[in-house]
């Protein structure tokens, strides 16, 4: 069974969120470690029945091995989580001899209970197989040059025929045979530089598997995407000699296609990585592509540039020196190499993302570094992916486009391109084909968070705020320690008193991103906003670059200080232009019509919205059905209705009614105010106060006028908005203590 990781339910008096690992119950807010949220999930599920320790194990576990001790504390930690530590039990019942099971009442927030996968499978023998037949090639004398065997099989003629029909590869990583550190720039080079040769072939699909294969570390959820092959290698170093095995084996059946045994010295690593790749395009039968010998630089030197690789990819300063240094010393030595001038490049683009670099500076650096390097390979793909992100950062969008499209032209299996390409299409409000894009980089690469992330945020401009969810919570399973959690949770998640101070002291401790980072400065701009620094927010966006004040958020924000300071025609405008500047995207026009709504102007309200959504049909217009991504449209249409005096004749008002009731939210701002519209007033007035009291603060990454809607809510009584003022200075001022935002010196001079 399919598990949704961030379908929300409850427990008893708690509030399970797994999409953010924590429990709540109004009062309280627990935050849980992401396997004691998967034990609380697996027993959710059928809650009634007992888990037995075995399933509980894998399930949280897979096939780690791991002590029952562990299961124990994890138990543990889940009853004092859920304050269930006294007898009898009130949440988790142990069952003699059959292990764990709930006994607190579950209930789903949607129509059924989240499910957990099955326990992943074990290892099959074929696998088995595979990995012995490795460790004997190992173990056997190293001797020759190159190419000492390749294995046969009595089917030769199958075989062929399976190799010559494949057209998708699965490449991880090679990996030492055994574990050995020194071993891993070489690994990572090998790796590196056979996949970027691979990505140029035309047809050949090569998805990328960042970490390398261990017996059955293959996901079985990357086997089942129409993958035909999967390739892994293994390196041994003995005695400065380097044996690399090469295995391609059939992703459904596990059977071994192809294998070969590369033989070489140690300091020619760079002629034995060509062989390889040269070996491979003649096992797939594909065009050739070019040679890295033809470059003619040392062995030396290639593997000097692998290692400047290694430094560069662990995104660290301190590395990041190391493989400038290399790199530098390598154009003075070799200057006919490309790929360092592009290694270089790279380099400076990831200090002014980890480092205190302008991003001018490492723009302009990087600019000559990329033209040399097309002037040496006018077809290096990587070189014009380069130079397509730094002509997006310059507000070249034509150029990026043309050097995008380029890269593709020349490697189109690079999943970066795909990513970068995206993104900028994104931020163009090109959206629909920016999904196309991410999509890609996404097939290429399944397995990068930072893939997974754009797809989160190009479904949220597309409306699918539960894929957004998804693909979200995916980025975060694949990589857990993400740093920037803090900044693109404000995006799927409302705003409160927690997350606020999470992110403004994630901008304390990274305060570089923000200063040389102009996107970050707009996320900065909406939470100042929120907790009450008006003047700080306005000083923000002033700072913003030029040349990106046509994107989407800011004007948003713009709007939103204007509305702050009395200025709402000035908002309007700001409205306008978004509305108008990003026709392809209906739903950023919902804005603009909000706040004309607001504002009173109902009539040209409800004109805007019937020629952005939908086509009219006997004075309504008809929308698509009814879900939980376009419901808003659904309230913002029937209100407008209502203001309007218009006939309900197409029975919207029925069906949001309905949606709503069955799927009913009390922390959703906009349930209340629907409530409040019906009549309920006392009802909503009482979840109001409920979620101020929480931590509410205004979403200025969601709705520019959330403050000034939540306050109709409690207008009907003095005492009531006094209340409501008093309660939501507290909770922003709670933000800025728990942060400690005095100390916070970036723009707050």
């Amino acid at each position: 069974m399919q598990f949704n990781h961030s379908e929300a339910f409850s427990i008893g008096r708690w509030r399970v969120d797994p999409l953010t690992n924590r429990l709540s119950d109004g009062a309280e807010e627990v935050l849980l470690p992401p396997k004691a949220m998967l034990a609380l999930q697996f027993l959710a599920t059928d809650p009634l029945k007992p888990k037995s320790h075995e399933e509980l194990m894998t399930a949280i576990w897979g096939t780690q091995v791991v002590s029952e001790a562990s299961l124990y504390q994890l138990i543990a930690l889940l009853r004092k989580s859920l304050g269930d530590t006294q007898s009898p039990r009130q949440y988790i019942e142990k069952v003699s001899g059959k292990g764990y099971r709930l006994i607190a009442e579950v209930t789903s927030e949607r129509s059924s209970l989240p499910n957990i996968q099955e326990p992943p499978k074990r290892i099959t023998r074929k696998w088995g197989v595979i990995t012995l037949f490795a460790v004997l090639l190992f173990t056997g004398i190293l001797g020759g040059v190159f190419s000492l065997f390749e294995w046969q099989s009595s089917s030769e003629s199958k075989r062929a025929k399976n190799i010559a029909e494949v057209d998708s590869l699965l490449f991880t990583a090679f990996r030492p045979y055994q574990e050995n550190s020194e071993l891993d720039y070489i690994t990572l080079g090998l790796s590196d530089s056979v996949r970027a040769r691979l990505s140029e072939l035309d047809n050949l699909k090569v998805i990328t598997y960042r970490k390398s294969m261990k017996e059955a570390d293959i996901p079985e959820s990357l086997i089942a995407q129409s993958v035909d092959s999967v390739l892994s290698g293994f390196v041994q170093r003995e005695a400065g000699r380097l044996r690399v095995v090469v295995q391609i084996f059939d992703s459904k059946t596990s059977d071994l296609l192809w294998t070969k045994v590369f033989d070489g010295r140690e300091n020619a690593a760079f002629t034995l990585q060509d062989e390889i790749a040269s070996q491979l395009l003649n096992v797939f039968s594909k065009r050739p592509i070019n040679n890295i010998a033809s470059f003619k630089v040392t062995d030396k030197v290639y593997q000097d540039y692998l290692l400047g690789r290694f430094y560069w990819s662990k995104r660290q300063v301190d590395s990041l020196n190391q493989a400038e240094n290399l790199f530098s010393r390598l154009m003075s030595e070799s200057p006919n190499f490309p790929l360092t001038y592009v290694g270089m490049c790279d380099t400076y683009m990831f200090y002014s993302i980890y480092g205190n670099w302008q991003t001018q500076k490492a723009n302009d650096l990087c600019a000559p570094l990329l033209d040399k390097a097309l002037q040496l390979d006018p077809e290096l793909g990587p070189a014009y992916t380069s130079k397509g992100q730094l002509l997006a950062a310059r507000g070249q969008y034509d150029k990026a486009r043309l050097a995008y499209e380029n890269a593709i032209k020349f490697a189109p299996n690079y999943a970066l391109t795909y990513l970068w390409y995206g993104d900028l299409l994104r931020n163009l409000g090109e959206v629909e084909t920016a999904y196309v894009m991410v999509k890609k980089a996404l097939e290429l690469d399944p397995l990068s968070p930072i893939v997974n992330r754009q797809l989160a945020f190009t479904y949220l401009n597309l409306g699918r705020f539960s894929d957004a969810a998804s693909a979200y919570q995916r980025a975060l399973v694949i990589e857990s320690d993400y740093t920037d959690r803090p900044v693109d949770e404000l995006n799927f998640l409302p705003l409160n008193v927690q997350r606020a101070t999470d992110f403004l002291i994630w901008v304390k401790d990274n305060p570089q991103r923000i200063s040389h980072i102009d996107v970050h400065k707009l996320p900065y701009a909406a939470v100042l906003m929120s907790v009450g620094k008006k003047k700080l927010a306005e000083n923000t966006l002033a700072a913003y670059g030029e040349k990106f004040t046509d994107h989407q958020f800011f004007l948003f924000l713009k709007a939103a200080i204007a509305f702050e300071k009395g200025q709402p025609l000035v908002a309007l405008n700001f409205l306008e232009k978004r509305s108008q500047r990003f026709k392809d995207n209906p739903n950023l026009s919902n804005s603009y019509i909000g706040a004309l709504a607001y504002l009173g102007q109902k009539r040209e309200a409800l004109t805007v919205f019937q020629s952005v959504h939908g086509t009219q049909v006997d004075g309504g217009i008809r929308l698509e059905a009814l879900n939980e991504n376009n419901y808003r449209v659904w309230l913002l249409y029937d209100e407008l209705l209502a203001i309007n005096g218009v006939t309900d004749d197409l029975g919207f008002r029925t069906s949001v009614n309905a949606y709503l009731k069955e799927n009913f939210d009390s922390e959703n701002l906009f349930h209340l105010l629907w409530l409040h519209r019906k009549g309920q007033r006392q009802e909503a007035l009482q979840l109001g106060k409920l979620l101020l009291a929480s931590g509410w603060l205004p979403d200025h990454n969601n709705e520019f006028l959330s403050k000034q809607l939540f306050r109709q809510i409690f207008e009907g009584d003095s005492a009531d908005l006094k209340w409501f003022d008093k309660i939501l200075a507290k909770n922003q001022q709670s933000a800025l203590s728990a942060a400690n935002f005095n100390e916070i010196k970036l723009l707050n001079e």
